[in-house]
């Protein structure tokens, strides 16, 4: 909002001046960021903002090489806006980092410094005013602080939010305020073949904090890898109390893995460690991975996944078909199994776009020789669909919520337990 009073103040200075080709550049710099605004508005707010950097990057370039043209009397300010645009983007980056933000970062301070080192100026310059440039020499590098100031104080804050974050769920870690529960996945005939894992936080004050809460905070302050690390160890603690139990030895538990715990370049020693101690096998431990791990360098992650399965444990591909999939490294990817999300399964019964969709990536998991568990199955008529599709597993609220460990093996006691038989009267 700041910007568009700025820039209004701006456009009458050059109207009333008469420099009417300023005042047609600026409107157009007004006019090109209507789409960036609109874009953040749509839900892709660090797209938007990078779109309105790259617009006012070549604007402010523009400008300081055009307009503001230096003199011995009075400096070149336009250009110190180049660091607002930069710390702004850092911003951005921090809040979501993506690689297009570091190139522009990388632009905002060659063009700065090789406008102040050099002062340079092109053949079709239109210097404006002398008036007009004082009192934007003193407006600018006034207004530019500012800016940079204010942006310093909202990355003190988020830096101190971030570390209070990061305090917060290491002493929930401390204080057991995280605990797992279990969700059911059973096969075509309706057998248990295990649970999936899920991590919930009750908070003494907040009460129950959801999880598309806390885990995104968690993946922000870098804290989801000693955290995954504690989730691992419960999940083979689990496993190693139901290998004395022959109804329970065969269940696997499968595991979220982020991106960030992933690339640790010990994820594979630690997973190794935990298991070796807890006296299991690696397959009964099974690994759910999204498809934002492979935003990294995929010949590494190929690497790590190899050597991963080599040593024996599952990999499967969570919520398949909302990220990054691509079939040319999908085929590269040593996995057991992909999961069709939720999203697809949701309206396979009422949509026949969705059930088409839901039936290619089925096919495409058997294509490629995996097997495909259907998640969020909530209905009789989605179990069958699916099943009719080839789904070779499924989980969802039809079968059992996510659950606390004792009530996931009372449910799992009585699922394993004999139907009745019907008594057969006897003969005369």
């Amino acid at each position: 909002m700041f910007g568009v009073f700025l820039g209004l103040f701006w456009l009458s200075i050059f109207v009333v001046s008469q420099h009417w080709t300023a005042a047609i550049g600026l409107a157009t710099l007004g006019i090109l960021a209507i789409p960036c605004w609109l874009i953040g508005r749509s839900g892709k707010f660090s797209l938007g903002l990078m779109l309105a950097q790259i617009v006012c990057l070549t604007y402010i370039v523009f400008f300081a090489l055009v307009f503001d043209i230096p003199t011995t009397a009075i400096p070149r300010t336009t250009h110190l806006y180049l660091l607002v645009i930069a710390v702004v983007g850092f911003i951005n980056y921090r809040r979501e980092p993506l690689l297009l933000q570091v190139p522009i970062i990388v632009a905002c301070l060659v063009a700065f410094i090789a406008i102040a080192a050099v002062n340079p100026s092109v053949a079709i310059a239109i210097p404006m005013s002398e008036s007009v440039r004082s009192a934007g020499a003193w407006i600018n590098a006034s207004v530019s602080i500012c800016m940079l100031g204010a942006c310093i104080v909202a990355m003190q804050i988020d830096l101190s939010r971030s570390t209070d974050i990061a305090s917060e769920l290491q002493k929930a870690l401390w204080k057991r305020q995280f605990r797992l529960v279990y969700q059911p996945q059973v096969d075509a005939e309706g057998k248990v073949l295990g649970a999936e894992v899920l991590l919930r936080w009750t908070h003494p004050k907040r009460g129950e904090v959801p999880p598309a809460e806390f885990i995104p905070l968690a993946e922000q302050v870098g804290f989801m890898p000693q955290l995954g690390t504690w989730i691992i160890t419960e999940a083979c603690r689990t496993l190693a109390d139901w290998r004395a139990d022959e109804s329970r030895r065969a269940l696997t538990l499968s595991i979220n893995v982020t991106a960030d715990q992933f690339i640790q370049p010990d994820f594979y020693a630690a997973l190794r460690q935990a298991v070796d101690r807890s006296e299991i096998a690696p397959d009964r431990l099974k690994l759910e991975l999204t498809e934002t791990v492979f935003v990294n360098d995929v010949d590494a992650i190929v690497t790590k996944l190899l050597l991963l399965r080599h040593a024996g444990f599952a990999i499967s591909l969570d919520d398949f078909g909302t990220g990054y999939s691509s079939l040319s490294y999908l085929r590269q990817l040593p996995l057991n199994q992909i999961k069709v999300d939720r999203s697809f399964v949701r309206g396979v019964a009422e949509s026949r776009r969705a059930a088409a969709l839901a039936k290619t990536i089925v096919q495409i998991g058997h294509d490629l020789g995996l097997d495909v568990l259907a998640e969020g199955i909530e209905t009789e008529e989605q179990h069958r669909i699916m099943q009719a599709y080839g789904c070779t597993g499924f989980q969802g609220f039809h079968f059992g919520r996510p659950m606390p460990l004792p009530a996931f093996e009372q449910w799992l006691a009585e699922a394993q337990r004999p139907a009745p038989q019907a008594r057969v009267p006897a003969m005369a």
